[in-house]
């Protein structure tokens, strides 16, 4: 078992250690939804205030015939 696992230690490039790093950092942070919720909540308030702004501007506009 540890013979397989050295040899692929001993194949893996730089770009696999990076790749393994960033999909484990990737990992644990969407892991913690206290880390990334609070951006999707600001992120559909602000949307909601966007589409609520766009009606009341459409309502103000004069009706064309």
């Amino acid at each position: 078992m540890w013979d397989s696992f050295l040899y692929w230690m001993g194949e893996a490039t730089l770009w696999d250690w990076i790749w393994h790093i960033v999909a484990v950092v990737v990992t644990l942070y969407l892991s913690v939804p206290g880390l990334w919720w609070p951006y999707v909540e600001k992120y559909m308030q602000k949307k909601k205030e966007r589409e609520a702004a766009l009606k009341q501007a459409q309502a103000e506009l004069p009706k064309s015939k």
